[in-house]
């Protein structure tokens, strides 16, 4: 990095870490609101100075040839080396009712449409398990976002620095699939950020339906030409 440095992070709780933890706390604030700034930028950073900063804050600083990944990493860890916790085990147990939900209402769907063929909404449509899986899904997926919603409200009693500035870092992951797979298919991201997409999309249910299987989260909700992605 260079002398006197700085970067807009992705990740809004990483930031705010960085400013509480770091020194030069007033410098960073002029420079936000000489830059009018939409939140605190992390830095500044000396002439070839290492730092550990989330993985894709560092994959696009090394893009745009401003910073470089060190490869030397010692004790990386790819699973968590702390004992679950209750609130871990409740989060894969509504992730895991979902998934059956899901499962249930696929295979009703694919009974209909060999019964039905062209016919087979009206047979879902009159289906009261059907339906009974629709507002099931649609209530599971509600609370789910609202327990990460809950998690990354530093005002909770959940709150924790460092799980906000993962579940940051892995909501910026998702992001950046989204905006690839929306490239590839030829659809137009008009503003994105961690909560809501802006998308110009020919078949939006499509593209949100191919990435909820790709990035294995929740389909996102589609509102006119808003499409909100809730990464979890």
């Amino acid at each position: 990095m260079q002398n006197g440095f700085y970067f807009q992070s992705q990740n809004p709780a990483f930031a705010a870490e960085f400013h509480n933890s770091h020194e030069r706390k007033q410098a960073r604030l002029e420079r936000m609101r000489e830059w009018f700034l939409p939140s605190l930028p992390t830095g500044p950073f000396r002439n070839g100075e290492k730092a550990l900063i989330p993985l894709p804050d560092a994959l696009m600083l090394e893009r745009e040839e401003k910073a470089e990944v060190m490869n030397e990493i010692h004790g990386l860890k790819w699973h968590c080396l702390a004992r679950e916790s209750f609130i871990a085990r409740e989060i894969q147990a509504l992730i895991l009712r979902i998934t059956q939900t899901e499962d249930k209402m696929l295979e009703l769907e694919h009974n209909a449409l060999k019964a039905q063929k062209v016919l087979c909404s009206i047979q879902l449509s009159e289906s009261p398990e059907y339906t009974a899986g629709f507002f099931e899904k649609k209530c599971l997926e509600g609370l789910l976002k609202e327990v990460l919603k809950e998690l990354n409200n530093p005002r909770s009693s959940f709150y924790s620095a460092n799980l906000a500035s993962a579940l940051g870092a892995l909501q910026c992951l998702k992001l950046a699939e989204f905006k690839q797979l929306a490239k590839i298919q030829g659809e137009k991201v008009l503003q994105a950020s961690a909560e809501v997409v802006l998308v110009q999309a020919q078949n939006p249910s499509s593209l949100m339906k191919e990435f909820s299987q790709k990035a294995k989260t929740i389909i996102p909700t589609i509102s006119k030409n808003f499409r909100q992605v809730v990464i979890g």
